[in-house]
């Protein structure tokens, strides 16, 4: 145990420093890392006897006239132990030092006696003001200018505290919570909707400004409401000036509310994580309930509950000193757990800062990593839903707001980790100039460096759709019911090949009475040019009458046909094999009398010609019936594929002319449409290679190269886009028309630095440039 009651000044030796007034102060059996101290530092650390109390080296520094108050110089005194110059005493142990990569690198882990933290031998070791959850030096600036009642406002924010009132109630909230995020989810076409009514300059702005002071004053009345309920205190409530001087609403939470249980201090942390669940809750109910009418109350309750619910996840990241972190640290039991976690990950678990306190198991290092992790992923993809809006209005100035808020949440999620910052505000260590770094650290940016200039090939990439080689529709090219199907899908067809057969009674019979009509005009056009003699007159008149009587049966026998066909009595091809012998007996009835005429008239040159344009015309229809007849048999334009699905059920149907019977499909090469954005269509040109991945087959690969590229833009769903089609190598015939993937384009060369900011430098040379007038 220590002689002294005190701290004690205590260095193992003092050096003058060279060239300039002061002192080194070096630790007793140390060599290395000296402390350097000005005159009054010096003066200063002397008060550090061993006997005084803090407020009495306050009184005798300020009766030297060294112009330090408490906090200042609490934090000399941990300068002062960090460096190993100060001794514990008895009755007052050591300040408690940050543990962060910062002291670790510079210090060591060399041993500290016991702290002010929990588990220490001189007190509880609290947290700090609960408002803020930091107290670094800045919070410091936010000062209350007025006061406010805090009664209004503990009414306001007691419902917002009802998760909180129970383990049942915080389930229940949660789980309808999850369902209501759920549902948005289905309905997330129409939620976009919603949202590109608001992206707007005065829509945004407005809904931006209402949301986030409802976030602010739900999370603050959530405050007050739970000191007021959990602590049985009165809050006290206050306005400050915020970051830009706008008046915002204060809760002070420091004092005996720091002083309860674990439950009190976690439902009073809690409160800023419960306020904002109820309003996106709230705010998803009011636009379930009002979607589809023609107010304005859509749109912004749901404007509302995203700002809200973005506010939760910022407030629930665990890199950030918000209310998830200090949740997580109360739960735990861990105050400097994100010092810890980050001294944790880069294998300096033995600081020695603090022996006293509580180390961190690799459980909880693994559970604070994936919480981190996801936080930061859920909010990263938050943000792309209004990308989608106000890219699509503002083109690539849309990018700035959401990537400036990106920027802000990284930096600001691990600045505290590597600086001097403590959640108990002792020890603040000013980091050396920028330019003072190791060896290693400039190692590293000459490497950054060297491989930002390295040559590097940018491959542009877009969705692409597999196209079939070839393609053409089999139609029917006569109309007529289906008598027979003589492929299958997916069956292999030649060019020519017969695939279906139409029914061919009526055009058959019109080929064959085309066929004797024609060899009758011939044998007529022998009598005309000779003359008929009286026994040829005898044999035309006799066939007149067999043809007449065979005319009147055959009409008869087609007209009952016909009635039993409209009864269904017998079928279409019954029906049709009537109807086509009835028209063959009829031509032939005015054949007879045409050749009975002519046998019995003298020749002439007249009729001769005449029967010579009846040869001709009958010639013609002769070869257009048995152009149908030909028709009446469905053949392959193309050799590929049969793909139509319905082509099985196909039989008994009646088709008229025109309609589709079947799809062949070219497998033997695979062509692929790619749509790339145009800022990318100068990196590309015909012959350069192409690189496929169809999401059926995410392992493998199709390699191709660039066959043509559309000679016009057309509209995306997020900008511009142009048409490049690709030859893709299928030599398994794996890729399917219609399947579709993510394909690469060969570019050209650039320096990686420049393939990698593509986006800015756009940005730059392209809206920027429009700026200059």
């Amino acid at each position: 145990m220590s002689a002294h009651p005190r701290r004690r000044f205590a260095p193992g030796s003092l050096r003058p420093q060279p060239r300039r007034p002061g002192w080194l102060a070096f630790a007793p059996g140390r060599e290395q890392a000296p402390l350097a101290l000005t005159p009054p530092e010096r003066e200063l650390a002397e008060l550090f006897d061993g006997q005084r109390s803090g407020a009495e080296i306050l009184d005798a520094a300020r009766a030297r006239g060294l112009d330090i108050d408490a906090e200042s110089l609490e934090r000399y005194a941990a300068e002062l132990a960090m460096a190993g110059l100060l001794e514990p005493g008895r009755d007052e142990p050591l300040p408690s030092p940050p543990i962060s990569d910062v002291r670790g690198s510079a210090y060591g882990s060399q041993a500290i006696p016991p702290s002010t933290m929990p588990g220490s031998l001189a007190g509880p070791g609290l947290m700090g003001s609960l408002l803020r959850l930091v107290t670094d030096r800045s919070t410091l600036r936010y000062k209350p200018y007025r006061a406010v009642s805090a009664q209004p406002w503990t009414r306001l924010g007691a419902p917002l505290i009802a998760p909180l009132s129970s383990p049942p109630a915080l389930l229940v909230s949660v789980v309808l919570f999850l369902l209501l995020l759920y549902g948005l989810w289905r309905h997330r076409l129409a939620v976009l909707s919603d949202l590109a009514h608001l992206s707007g300059p005065g829509m945004l702005a407005l809904n931006m400004l209402l949301g986030w002071t409802l976030v602010h004053l739900a999370t603050v009345s959530a405050r007050a409401a739970a000191i007021s309920r959990y602590a049985g205190l009165e809050p006290k409530l206050g306005l400050i000036r915020g970051l830009f001087g706008q008046p915002m609403l204060y809760v002070d939470s420091r004092g005996p509310a720091e002083a309860g249980d674990r439950a009190t201090r976690t439902r009073i942390v809690g409160a800023g994580l419960s306020a904002p669940m109820v309003l996106v809750t709230l705010a998803a109910l009011t636009w379930f309930l009002s979607r589809g009418s023609a107010t304005a109350l859509s749109p912004y309750s749901l404007g509302i509950g995203f700002i809200a619910l973005f506010g939760l996840l910022l407030r629930a990241n665990p890199l950030l000193r918000l209310d998830g972190y200090f949740l997580l640290a109360q739960w735990l039991g861990i105050p400097n757990l994100r010092e810890q976690a980050f001294t944790a990950s880069k294998q300096r678990r033995g600081t020695g800062w603090s022996p006293a306190q509580r180390s961190l198991p690799k459980p909880l290092l693994y559970l604070f990593r994936f919480l981190a992790t996801g936080n930061l992923l859920l909010l990263l993809g938050l943000m792309l839903i209004p990308l989608q809006a106000l890219t699509a209005r503002y083109g690539a100035l849309g990018l700035v707001p959401l990537m400036v808020v990106l920027g802000v949440i990284v930096t600001q999620s691990f600045r505290n980790a590597r600086s001097g910052a403590s959640n108990l505000n002792l020890g603040q260590l000013q980091p050396p100039p920028w330019w003072q770094r190791s060896r290693r650290f400039w190692a590293i940016c000459i490497a950054l460096l060297v491989l930002a200039c390295l040559p590097y090939r940018y491959h542009p990439s877009g969705d692409f759709l597999v196209l079939p080689g070839d393609r053409a529709d089999v139609r029917a090219l006569t109309a007529g019911d289906v008598r027979e199907v003589l492929v299958q899908e997916g069956e292999t067809v030649k060019a020519g090949q017969v695939l279906a057969r139409i029914a061919a009674d009526e055009p058959r019979a019109q080929v064959a009475s085309n066929e004797a009509r024609l060899a009758q005009l011939r044998a007529d056009l022998s009598l005309a040019g000779k003359g008929g003699k009286l026994e040829e007159v005898e044999v035309a008149r006799s066939a007149l009458d067999t043809a007449s009587k065979r005319a009147e049966v055959s009409a008869a026998q087609a007209q009952r046909v016909q009635e039993a066909f409209r009864r269904k009595s017998v079928t279409a091809q019954e029906y049709d094999r009537a109807r086509g012998q009835a028209d063959v007996d009829r031509k032939a009835l005015e054949e007879a009398r045409r050749r009975l005429e002519l046998v019995k008239s003298p020749a002439v040159s007249d009729r001769i010609a005449a029967i010579e344009a009846q040869i001709r015309d009958v010639q013609a229809q002769l070869v257009y019936h048995r152009q149908q007849l030909a028709y009446t048999e469905v053949k392959a334009p193309i050799a590929g594929v049969v793909v139509s699905g319905s082509l099985q059920f196909a039989r008994g149907q009646f088709l008229n002319r025109g309609d589709l019977l079947a799809v062949i499909e070219d497998s033997q090469q695979r062509l692929a449409e790619v749509r790339i954005s145009e800022s990318a269509i100068g990196e590309i040109a015909p012959g350069k290679e192409a690189r496929a991945r169809v999401w059926a087959f995410p392992a493998s690969s199709f390699v191709g190269e660039v066959r043509r590229i559309a000679p016009a833009a057309e509209d995306g769903p997020y900008g511009k886009v142009v048409r490049v089609q690709v030859a893709l190598d299928d030599p398994e015939r794996r890729l399917l028309p219609g399947m579709t993937g993510n394909a690469k384009l060969q570019g050209d060369w650039h320096p990686a630095i420049v393939v990698f900011s593509r986006a800015l430098l756009r940005f730059l040379f392209v809206e920027l440039w429009s700026w200059i007038p």
